[in-house]
């Protein structure tokens, strides 16, 4: 063994069996949760079944939820969901999370599922959230039907990037501005196939929430995981909605990074990516102006009981550009319901807006769909052309108050100035 550990190189030696994993080394680990969406699933399990597999490898820990297709749009898609929950029961899947809970990067932490030390294993490659809380989240596309037959899959042990935070949100910024700024700074190019660990005193002034929107968004630059240190803030969440024992882990002080960045959040102001990649980033006061046909507040990277207070106070006593559109849809159940609770699914009501039951089809253009040469500020996941609608539609990624911003006054600019001190 040369030098330290990081936590991301503990965690994985933990689930392999071993007291330390060296960087390039090939590892099969085994994973606290295997986790898929409902749309898929059949599929899978018919490729599983073509490996000449009759059972899942580890039924007790898998997760099936349902947050892509919901509602259903069509008659196949409701068969595919009856098909989905026939072999869930059949197969003995522990956990069937149905329609309507929650986009499943943010109901799962909320549900206890994640937890610190933790390995997981998801089909969806937005998972990263998870590393807020201390678990090493870990996607699998195409070899997915492998590890729901094995319960294991090859990986190589990933450098970490150390992004060392400082300072606290300023005035009309989010963890989104944040999120996108990071990307900015670190590229596709740095990130791909690393692991993004976020450290120092400014971890402290995030919430919860606010670190899984930061490290669900390194997905979009090619990250391989991302992960945070949990300190008491995530303890004590955690212990409180835990469905298992967890043991947190910690890295070594002299572990080893293949590049350390540092990050005043005090000199951070509002941020935006503009078309065709989340990497595309730029200040809002770049491109205040443009004129925008429709707004989205949602996914699994908005959509937080945060994300919607500030764009209901944004939103309080105005209404939503008559030129717009703007979509409102929560992130969880709990978070629809606090919402309520709170009265901010009535200022979204009053200022004309649309809201939608958590779901993912927004996100990725079921739902909600963009014209030619239609111009929308989305706090989505990715902005590619096509993703929300025609290939010939722009699509500009920011926070929940730069949306709301937008969608009253019609076009992209500082939500600063639309917020009360």
């Amino acid at each position: 063994m040369t030098g330290g550990q990081t936590v991301a190189q503990k965690i994985l030696a933990a689930h392999a069996g071993k007291r330390h994993v060296e960087i390039g080394e090939v590892i099969f680990p085994e994973f606290d949760f295997y986790i898929v969406q409902e749309t898929p699933f059949p599929e899978f399990w018919a490729e599983v079944e073509n490996m000449g597999m009759s059972r899942l490898a580890r039924p007790e820990k898998t997760i099936v939820i349902a947050d892509h297709e919901v509602p259903t749009m069509s008659m196949q898609g409701r068969l595919r969901w009856s098909k989905t929950m026939e072999l869930a029961n059949k197969l003995g899947v522990k956990h069937l999370i149905k329609p309507g809970t929650g986009i499943q990067h943010l109901v799962l932490p909320e549900k206890g599922f994640i937890l610190p030390g933790n390995l997981t294993c998801s089909f969806d490659g937005h998972a990263l959230n998870f590393g807020a809380l201390g678990c090493y989240p870990m996607t699998a596309v195409y070899e997915f039907p492998t590890v729901m037959a094995t319960g294991t899959i090859w990986m190589v042990v990933p450098e970490t990037i150390l992004v060392t935070l400082e300072g606290k949100l300023p005035f009309g910024c989010s963890a989104r501005d944040l999120a996108l700024y990071i990307s900015a700074q670190i590229g596709p190019q740095m990130a791909d196939s690393k692991v993004i660990q976020f450290a120092g005193p400014g971890v402290g002034n995030l919430s919860v929430n606010e670190r899984m929107i930061l490290c669900g968004v390194m997905a979009e630059i090619g990250a391989e995981s991302s992960i945070i240190e949990p300190d008491e803030l995530v303890l004590d969440y955690v212990s409180k909605v835990a469905v298992s024992s967890y043991a947190p882990v910690y890295g070594d002080q002299d572990a080893q990074f293949a590049a350390r960045y540092e990050v005043n959040m005090d000199e951070l102001e509002p941020m935006i990516a503009l078309p065709p990649s989340p990497d595309n980033v730029k200040p809002v006061s770049e491109v205040a102006n443009r004129r925008i046909d429709s707004a989205y507040i949602g996914s699994c990277q908005s959509g937080t009981i945060e994300e919607l207070r500030i764009a209901a106070q944004i939103l309080k006593g105005r209404k939503v550009h008559p030129d717009v559109d703007l979509l409102v849809v929560p992130s969880t159940r709990q978070v629809f319901r606090q919402a309520a609770s709170e009265g901010l699914l009535e200022i979204f009501i009053e200022a004309n807006a649309i809201i939608l039951g958590p779901t993912c089809l927004p996100c990725f253009g079921n739902i909600f769909h963009m014209d030619r040469g239609e111009v929308r500020v989305s706090t989505g996941t990715r902005n590619d052309p096509g993703r929300m609608g025609s290939l010939e539609s722009e699509i500009y990624l920011a926070g929940a108050a730069v949306a709301a911003a937008s969608a009253v006054c019609g076009k992209i600019c500082d939500p600063r100035g639309l917020l009360n001190r």
